[in-house]
């Protein structure tokens, strides 16, 4: 018989062919599994709250008496103790020294451990994809999560920096079963500008001067909604800086999906963040918003040093005189540092600055948030260095919420359910999943607050502090309290002296409540629709009661996430003298 030969470039397209098909059966395969034993549903509570009230969520009148009847109460405790974190600042932990540490259970599976990320849609998680970042889409979105991580691709001897993006949803792990966060649908690459450093500018690691592409993003919601990443990469006059953009410029159909199409676009491209002077590797910058939603940046955590962010869109900002320069941060942190008595450059341990700011309200909801019961809180890492290995411990720093944000405490080492000693575990970034966890209605002014609430409090609060702390300034807190003048001020003042009258003793009745604070009565004072509670939004703030996600990098190969209380979050805490 004789033989057919058939070339090999007659055969490669039938193969390729063959392995597309078997490609996408496979992934199908992987799909349908997902799909079967893993249909999306909230681990936190099974029905997602929105924009109407539900009677599950809704406060009686009653509820919401008492509620501020607390918070008065409460706020007492706070002046004589002078200090909001003093609540804070016992714990279940016994030993609750410097060393102790606190494990965070995660609400976001029935394990209570941290889970994985697996920024992926057939299952091949390579190259290696870290340092994620994960946002909450509405209630009633194409998904529960947005997600975005870095990549590292190899290009012979060269590393190349990504980003890569997706929509996510819970799914298994294949065999085990652990429930995973992954890629509903394609991932896709985030197309973001690169050049090169100016020359000369990479002194300590002269490679970097290449173009490297963008690396260790933290993706984050200001107040007012915007989706917005801070990124490192190529400097315009230093080796690598910091930039800031809109994520709606360069992903179009987010802001959509995200439902914030209305809310206007400040930056539009890459825009570098200023200082004073730039190092020459810079990493790690965060953004803090005051009480009325201005935004600063911090460059430094352990040399506190803070800009205020430019509102000119453009490429570059002109050099910032800083806001805040060289402050020492207080011993409560800077003791964490561990002093070695051998001199050598590969031990040591520095203070790393890590996530964005959050804004949260230390008492539950709906107690009303003001500028002495809420703060902003930011992790940061000691990171510890002994030759090859890399290891970080992680803390909470809990800062004042106006400018210039004094640091006022911090919590213990936190340690993640799931994890161990031998992961190099670095907490990226974090935000309130409000979505998906929140168990209360959203916050509502005329029900909750009005100007007539916040005006009595603001006023109850100005006055015992400046009764009880020699140094406090009631007349600035008293201007920073009201933007301009309104009609209910004066009846405000009249409630709240007739309110102050009997103010020893706590209430136990509804007649001494209706006589202690009159005001909870009058409707007309209360439902004031045209003020708004400046320190809420569904972004940017939460109360003690809800629910923060973790976004975590594994040994710079894989991620994670946890949710937990923010509550559980802020135990254990150290108040800064």
């Amino acid at each position: 018989m004789k033989r057919i030969a058939i070339p090999f470039r007659r055969l490669l397209p039938l193969l390729l062919a063959l392995a597309i098909v078997t490609f996408v059966i496979v992934g199908l395969l992987y799909t349908n599994l997902i799909d079967e034993y893993s249909e999306y549903i909230p681990f936190g509570r099974s029905v997602q709250a929105s924009s109407s009230t539900s009677s599950e969520t809704a406060l009686t009148d009653e509820q919401i008496r008492l509620s501020v009847i607390q918070q008065y109460e409460f706020n007492k405790k706070i002046v004589a103790s002078g200090s909001p974190l003093n609540a804070f600042a016992t714990c279940d932990n016994p030993l609750h020294t410097n060393e102790s540490a606190v494990v965070l259970v995660s609400q976001n599976g029935p394990e209570g451990t941290l889970a994985r990320i697996e920024f992926t849609w057939f299952g091949f998680n390579t190259p290696a994809r870290y340092n994620p970042n994960v946002l909450p889409y509405p209630p009633g979105g194409v998904a529960p999560y947005f997600g975005l991580a870095r990549q590292t691709v190899e290009l012979g001897e060269k590393k190349h920096h990504e980003l890569v993006y997706c929509d996510m949803e819970w799914g298994l792990s294949k065999g085990i079963g652990r429930r995973i966060l992954t890629c509903k649908g394609g991932l896709r690459t985030l197309e973001v500008p690169e050049w090169r450093s100016p020359r000369g500018t990479c002194v300590w690691l002269p490679y970097l001067e290449d173009t490297n592409g963008p690396s260790d993003p933290r993706v984050f919601f200001s107040p007012k909604g915007e989706p917005l990443m801070i990124v490192g990469t190529n400097g315009i006059t230093n080796c690598l800086s910091q930039y800031i953009i809109d994520l709606r410029m360069m992903i179009p159909d987010l802001g959509k999906k995200m439902k914030v199409e209305h809310v206007p676009v400040r930056f539009k491209q890459l825009t570098e963040l200023p200082r004073d002077h730039y190092g020459e590797v810079e990493k790690n910058w965060f953004l803090l918003y005051d009480e009325k939603d201005i935004d600063y940046v911090q460059h430094d955590i352990e040399n506190r040093s803070i800009s205020a962010v430019p509102t000119v869109d453009t490429i570059t900002s002109a050099h910032a005189v800083n806001f805040v320069q060289g402050e020492t941060v207080p011993p409560c942190i800077s003791s964490l540092k561990k002093e070695y008595k051998e001199k050598d450059d590969q031990i040591r341990n520095d203070i790393h600055q890590g996530t964005n700011t959050l804004r949260v309200t230390l008492c539950e909801f709906p107690c009303i948030p003001t500028i002495h019961n809420t703060v902003l809180i930011e992790m940061f890492h000691i990171k510890y260095h002994s030759y090859l290995e890399v290891f970080y411990r992680r803390y909470v720093m809990l800062m004042n919420v106006t400018a210039p944000f004094e640091v006022i405490g911090r919590t213990n080492n936190l340690i993640y359910a799931g994890s161990d000693e031998k992961m190099m575990i670095y907490t990226v970034s974090m935000a309130w999943d409000h979505t998906n966890f929140r168990r209360h209605e959203p916050w509502s002014e005329g029900k909750y607050g009005g100007r007539a609430i916040w005006n009595a409090i603001e006023d109850q609060e100005a006055e015992e502090y400046e009764n009880s702390i020699n140094d406090f300034n009631g007349d600035a807190v008293a201007s920073r309290r009201r933007d301009e003048p309104d009609k209910s001020d004066s009846s405000t003042s009249a409630l709240v002296d007739k309110a102050e009258q009997d103010s020893s003793a706590p209430v136990s009745t509804e007649e001494e409540a209706a006589a202690r604070y009159p005001f909870l009565e009058n409707v007309a004072l209360r439902q004031n629709s045209t003020y708004t509670n400046p320190l809420v939004n569904e972004y940017y703030h939460g109360w003690i009661d809800d629910t923060i996600i973790l976004n975590i990098g594994i040994n710079d190969l894989e991620s994670g996430i946890v949710h937990v209380k923010a509550s559980d979050l802020l135990e254990c805490v150290t108040v800064c003298k």
